[in-house]
């Protein structure tokens, strides 16, 4: 049987069990592993995000250990890295570029299968501060989109990163 479990959480911390199991033996609740690791999963992709205002993207080795050296990156309008630590690095020189350029987290989910070991976690982020002139004072929302994958040696990483609508308005 594989274990799924889907995690929302809102802009107020609580945090709600949405689905908790798919498969022939259907259970009314996650494991405790499950949830925990839902919730660990979520809380690195939320500190991932917060990384962008707080401008520590490149340094944060909590953040550069739970990257996937092939960690692809599709966002609308920004150019695509080669690898993982170049994705990282090309956000963090934006974001040091554009100090006004700030993303909020509005909410978030993930939906977790323990089985074949994939999570993805969507993220809601209102944007502002857009690096674009005319666009300075315009606020609006993207949604963010991480993908992760459990490696050989029982790690999760982030392998994918998508940006609906992008972190801007194709400056860079």
């Amino acid at each position: 049987m594989t274990t799924h479990v889907d995690v929302e959480t809102r802009a107020d911390d609580k945090v709600a069990v949405i689905q908790s199991s798919l498969g022939q033996n259907r259970s009314s609740a996650p494991t405790s592993t499950g949830l925990q690791l839902s919730q660990e999963i979520e809380r690195l992709s939320l500190n991932h995000v917060n990384s962008f205002t707080t401008r520590s993207i490149a340094t944060d080795a909590v953040l550069l250990g739970i990257t996937s050296p092939d960690l692809k990156g599709n966002f609308d309008d920004m150019p695509a890295a080669s690898t993982g630590a170049a994705h990282l690095s090309m956000i963090d020189a934006i974001a040091r570029q554009h100090p006004n350029w700030k993303v909020e987290i509005m909410n978030s989910c993930i939906g977790i299968e323990e089985g074949p070991g994939v999570a993805t976690v969507w993220i809601t982020l209102g944007v502002s501060g857009i690096p674009q002139e005319g666009f300075e004072d315009v606020k609006r929302e993207s949604v963010y989109i991480i993908t992760w994958k459990r490696v050989q040696d029982g790690r999760w990483l982030m392998i994918e990163q998508r940006n609906v609508r992008g972190p801007g308005r194709s400056s860079f």
